[in-house]
């Protein structure tokens, strides 16, 4: 249809039969004209959803990546090779460790020897660090039957009689702390007995001559003892002597420990007693008149007398 003019004498659109505007057209056209967006408000910030479809409104700006969220750690491949050496450091220590204590143990070996020592013995003399010592005065004349149990080393040859005397020490030839020496000794009777040790117990038996015990710590015992005397000495350790003769001196002195003395009941002793902290059961009668003594101090502990 083409153009012409109203009714009025005006012209009019061919599309439409209206007349022309000057109002153009905002929606339609080969190049539209679009309204301005309203502003968006302060409230619509990040992370805030559209109403309804649970969807952020907007994305924050430059949004971290997975990748970027992980923080590398370019200190990674050294930290495992330090732990690689520390593991090694730690197993090489343990290997030494084993290899010092295998040493250790082969030095600190435990052996027993036996042996024998001829000649005229008339006193026997056996001086410790530490250990046990057990004399038995019972064997034959001239000969003297030592068996010796020690730990610290190679072990020391047995000494020969000197002037009538045998003297006995630590058995391993370096001696010292670490050379624990136990003794069993079989000396003919009438041996004079004289044992000094810092800690073990000492046992004396048999038909002695003068019997001689010092020890720091160590239990001392007298058993089935026929001796010329006896004085005993210890700072820590219990004392019982068991007599089968007369004695001319029975002596114990101790810091520390109860001491149990029996003598025959046909012998008589003077009887001197003192126990600073201690009780006393004496079952010995004192004989003022006697040559023998019998004496026994303590400073805690008990005292035992039978007879």
């Amino acid at each position: 249809m083409e153009g012409g003019r109203d009714q009025s004498g005006g012209e009019t659109r061919p599309d439409t039969g209206r007349p022309p505007t000057d109002e153009q057209p905002q929606f339609f056209g080969r190049h539209p004209t679009l309204p301005p967006r309203p502003p968006v408000p302060d409230d619509k910030v990040h992370g805030d959803e559209v109403p309804g479809t649970g969807r952020p409104a907007m994305p924050p700006p430059h949004a971290p990546t997975p990748v970027e969220l992980q923080d590398p750690d370019p200190d990674y491949p050294v930290r495992r090779r330090r732990r690689g050496v520390a593991w090694l450091a730690i197993a090489a220590l343990g290997a030494g460790g084993i290899a010092t204590a295998a040493n250790a143990g082969s030095m600190f070996r435990s052996e027993s020897v036996r042996g024998s020592v001829t000649g005229d013995v008339r006193a026997l003399i056996v001086t410790t660090t530490s250990g046990d010592v057990d004399v038995r005065a019972d064997g034959e004349a001239g000969v003297v039957q030592v068996e010796r149990r020690f730990s610290g080393g190679p072990a020391e040859r047995l000494p020969a009689v000197d002037a009538g005397s045998l003297e006995l020490g630590n058995a391993c030839r370096q001696g010292g702390a670490g050379c624990d020496t136990d003794y069993t000794v079989t000396v003919p009777i009438g041996t004079a007995v004289t044992v000094r040790t810092a800690s073990g117990d000492v046992e004396v038996r048999g038909q002695t001559g003068a019997v001689s015990v010092k020890t720091t710590s160590g239990d001392v015992t007298g058993n089935s003892l026929s001796a010329a005397s006896a004085d005993i000495t210890t700072t820590s350790g219990e004392v019982e002597l068991d007599t089968r003769s007369a004695s001319s001196q029975l002596k114990v002195d101790t810091t520390s420990g109860d001491v149990d003395v029996t003598v025959p009941q046909d012998v008589p002793y003077r009887v001197r007693l003192e126990s600073t902290s201690g009780d006393y059961d004496q079952g010995i009668l004192d004989v003022p008149s006697s040559p023998r003594l019998l004496s026994v101090t303590t400073t805690s502990g008990d005292i035992t007398l039978e007879q």
